[in-house]
């Protein structure tokens, strides 16, 4: 039994007890890439949860990950529960800001993850179209595809049955149709104060460079557990 969690930052619980984004960040962890710090990861609110509701937990976060990212990495973990007799999962999954993207190189083949910021990496024959990335952003139109991508997914996870929860980690949706039905599946996607670092923000607790700590994620935990106990009761 697994609680599967996926998002960014947020759910990777970058620097929640130390000053590390990545795992590689700390020369004892080079070899785990970008994957998150093992000593944050203990203290997420994902594991947390996963011990409340007594389920096994596997972690696909990624600090600065992209939507697509998170969208395409969980099919991909649905898909390989068939090879392992499909064993009872909860999907919890932060979503990360709107206008991030996922780009692939077929070179490397490599992932990257390119955000607005100005500072992302990316291979020298990218720049340009990176420039142009950030130029052009229209946030409602990325907003607009996020939403579609986001309840796609929901209708994929609510048909094959399978037990889930979404949150904003950052951004709630401000210029979408509320009348899409995510059977209760979606933590208030269109409220303001219910994405995680506002709620963390108003219910006083401390970030470090928009990142919270141990205690954020520990009550974060309480608060998603107490939104899925009813639909596991169901299961």
């Amino acid at each position: 039994m697994i609680l599967y969690a996926n998002g960014d930052s947020h759910t990777a619980a970058a620097e929640a007890v130390n000053s590390f984004v990545y795992a590689n960040n700390d020369i004892r962890y080079v070899a785990q890439g970008r994957r998150p710090h093992p000593d944050n990861l203990e203290v997420s609110w994902g594991m947390r949860l996963s011990k409340k509701l007594g389920l096994g937990f596997k972690c696909d976060a990624e600090s600065a990950s992209s939507n697509d990212r998170i969208y395409r990495t969980t099919l991909d973990f649905m898909k390989s529960l068939k090879s392992r007799g499909k064993p009872y999962t909860v999907v919890v999954i932060g979503w990360s800001t709107w206008e991030r993207e996922e780009w692939y190189d077929e070179e490397s083949r490599e992932w990257f993850q390119v955000t607005a910021s100005g500072t992302d990496s990316v291979p020298d024959k990218w720049q340009t179209r990176y420039r142009q990335y950030i130029a052009g952003l229209d946030y409602k139109q990325k907003e607009t595809e996020a939403h579609a991508k986001i309840l796609d997914l929901h209708t994929k996870l609510y048909t094959a049955g399978i037990p889930h929860l979404f949150f904003n980690a950052m951004w709630h949706f401000q210029y979408q149709n509320k009348d899409s039905d995510w059977h209760n599946c979606y933590l208030d996607p269109y409220d303001p104060d219910w994405s995680y670092a506002e709620w963390a923000v108003q219910n006083g607790f401390d970030s470090r460079d928009q990142h919270f700590g141990p205690e954020a994620h520990s009550a974060w935990a309480e608060v998603l557990a107490k939104r899925l106990t009813p639909v596991l009761e169901t299961v």
